[in-house]
């Protein structure tokens, strides 16, 4: 098959990684293009559980804006 085929429709790529990020990393193809995105929902319920643990997680890394923000949440 011609380069060109594989370069602008048949969906491969011969842009390859460099610098031995090949050991983690592959071509270059229409996921690089890509933004994912996540959307968690927690309601009260769900949260209450895990809510004392995500606490002390972030006060551990001294996030304690990220505590707080859980706490109030029980207020």
């Amino acid at each position: 098959s011609p380069v060109p085929l594989g370069d602008y429709s048949a969906g491969s790529n011969h842009v390859l990684p460099t610098s031995g990020t090949a050991r983690f990393s592959s071509g270059l193809n229409t996921a690089s293009f890509l933004r994912l995105q996540q959307h968690i929902r927690y309601n009260k319920t769900g949260l209450e559980p895990i809510a004392k643990g995500i606490e002390a997680l972030a006060a551990s890394e001294g996030l304690h804006a990220h505590a707080e923000a859980i706490a109030r949440r029980f207020e």
